[in-house]
């Protein structure tokens, strides 16, 4: 301890790092610390540098433990003693390096911490690699720190990914804390005029087949009584008509008629996609569009896409993705609340899946009003995929290959995805 400053003792356990950026402002305090790096005046006398060299020893030594004290020995000189000290507790072998670099690498913030104990973290660990002599850590810690982002914070990640230049530690570092505070201080709003709503059908998606099972079990056991409560039957009169209602408002998108989906259309299926239903209608340029009720107040996610049986085809807000990009008007898609949003073009999407397949998405249209990525299980079909659902999972399989996986979230079902973006930024440089 030194008279006005109290620096914890090192112990040889403790960050060695911080201590030594502590102790070393102590001695340039003191003015003594050339006696450490040696960069005293030719004209400088013996006397001068034999009194700096006492002062320095004497401030290291009375900040050591008697452990670490006995493990440096007796050192001749407070220079000999700096040396000896960074020796012993700053690691440079390969191991200790590569394990250090894994680390960094793998890392995740955690949420039941706050960021500035993450970033506490994550600078430490920067501080270690930089002792090990890798000083090029700074260049790719802004890159690691995004990987480092959970899904909380997708919307800070994709803004700094796709709306900056160039990224660096400080701008992430920033995004982080204001969405914590946003986080802390705002809940989402669940107001339906705040939201892109969309026209659909009924809430509930799976009402229709929960019926069919119902209806199937109660064939089983008619005749075992011939009494049945009033509200039953009451009950199922109305789900019947419900279910009829609902079926008389489906609409396909092979045919264009009222009744069915494009599965059940016993009309040819349109082979060529500027001819089929799901293409853009030149004369009133208006888009049906069918996606679930519930999807509306869902935030914007470029990673993220929502599989849904009722859409017409694939569509995304985020023009960046798009690979063989063709700008122009192409009709629009009809809200729930009459607003009619533009599709303002179209591209393919190139999806890398985190069971390593990839999949291309063909003419994807481009809609910056729509919310999030939408991908059409009617296109899918088309192209011979077909999903199969069971425990919170949705599979896309061709024959028995599972090409991907979608997860329930909030009763819709979601998967998750990345991009060859350098594909895409050079196919829009070139157009």
């Amino acid at each position: 301890m030194m008279s006005g400053y109290n620096l914890q003792v090192f112990d040889g356990k403790s960050d060695f790092a911080i201590w030594k950026q502590k102790m070393k402002g102590i001695l340039i305090q003191q003015k003594v610390f050339k006696a450490i790096s040696g960069a005293y005046p030719d004209n400088a006398s013996e006397e001068k540098i034999v009194e700096d060299d006492e002062i320095a020893y004497s401030s290291i030594i009375l900040n050591l433990s008697d452990t670490v004290i006995r493990k440096v020995g007796t050192q001749n000189s407070a220079k000999e003693l700096w040396e000896n000290l960074e020796e012993l507790y700053t690691e440079t072998s390969l191991p200790t390096k590569l394990f250090l670099l894994e680390k960094f690498l793998k890392y995740k913030l955690d949420l039941s911490k706050n960021i500035d104990e993450n970033i506490d973290e994550f600078t430490k660990l920067i501080q270690d690699i930089k002792l090990t002599g890798d000083k090029s850590i700074d260049d790719y810690s802004p890159i690691v720190l995004l990987n480092a982002i959970p899904d909380t914070y997708n919307d800070v990640k994709s803004a700094i990914k796709y709306g900056r230049d160039s990224v660096n530690l400080e701008t992430v570092i920033n995004g982080l804390k204001s969405k914590e505070i946003d986080l802390k201080t705002n809940k989402p709003s669940q107001s339906s005029n705040e939201v892109n709503m969309v026209r659909g059908r009924n809430k509930n998606r799976n009402s229709g087949y929960k019926y069919r099972r119902h209806s199937k079990n109660r064939s089983r056991s008619r005749g075992r009584s011939n009494s049945r409560p009033k509200y039953l039957d009451n009950k199922n009169r109305n789900e019947k008509q419900k279910k009829e209602k609902d079926r008389d408002d489906r609409r396909c998108y092979n045919c264009g008629g009222r009744g069915h989906f494009i599965k059940d259309c016993k009309k040819p299926k349109k082979k060529n996609s500027n001819e089929s239903a799901n293409a853009v209608d030149e004369n009133n340029g208006e888009v049906y569009m069918i996606c679930d009720v519930n999807s509306v107040n869902l935030s914007a996610n470029v990673n993220e896409w929502l599989v849904d049986s009722g859409c017409t085809f694939h569509m995304t807000p985020f023009k960046e993705i798009l690979t063989n990009y063709k700008s122009g008007k192409f009709g629009s898609v009809s809200m729930a609340n009459e607003k009619l949003c533009e599709v303002h073009g179209y591209g393919d999407v190139c999806l890398f899946f985190e069971n390593g397949f990839k999949m291309t998405l063909k003419d994807v249209r481009y809609v910056p009003d729509l919310c999030h990525n939408l991908m059409s299980c009617a296109a899918l079909e088309e192209e011979g995929l077909e999903g199969r659902w069971g425990k919170g999972i949705m599979k896309i399989m061709k024959g028995s290959l599972t090409i991907f996986k979608a997860e329930k979230k909030r009763n819709l079902y979601f998967c998750h995805v990345k991009y060859d973006l350098l594909a895409a930024s050079v196919k829009h440089a070139k157009t």
